[in-house]
């Protein structure tokens, strides 16, 4: 098997996989995942106001802020989807090293999510917001880091 490196572009939106055998020098696009709702602001994704809370001392009470907001949540649950596809196609051979290139909140969210084996194959990683580049600079971006 020719080395296949993939290359995830990802931020709380969207992520682009590209792959890139060991002698090709493009970015070939694979797959786009989509988080539609990442664009809604934090008052349209809550369900429900936050709780009241009453004050230690006197009668007034407060509305308590949420442990985590419906955005990082959202992230979250984003970063969980593309781990499981990524660890989808380690498990299925498709690849046998992996670039990131994300936005600083999101990568921290997705290395939550990939497994030890997953990490063994990370080879590099920008910590950046460059989903919308195009292939070319995403190379420059890889070969600076």
């Amino acid at each position: 098997m020719d080395t296949t490196r993939w290359v995830i572009v990802g931020s709380k939106e969207k992520a682009h996989i590209y792959k890139r055998n060991k002698m090709a020098t493009e970015l070939e696009l694979v797959e786009t995942l989509n988080c539609p709702d990442a664009r809604l602001h934090e008052q349209d994704l809550a369900r429900d106001k936050p709780g009241q809370s009453f004050e230690s001392s006197g009668p007034g009470q407060h509305a308590m802020d949420p442990v985590t907001t419906e955005a990082e949540k959202l992230r979250t649950d984003f970063a969980g989807e593309v781990a499981a596809h990524i660890e989808k196609a380690r498990k299925a051979n498709l690849f046998e090293h992996l670039d990131l290139i994300a936005s600083p909140e999101f990568l921290g969210a997705l290395r939550d999510k990939l497994s030890s084996q997953t990490h063994q194959l990370i080879e590099r990683e920008v910590s950046k917001n460059v989903v919308d580049a195009d292939p070319e600079s995403l190379r420059k971006y890889l070969v600076d880091a």
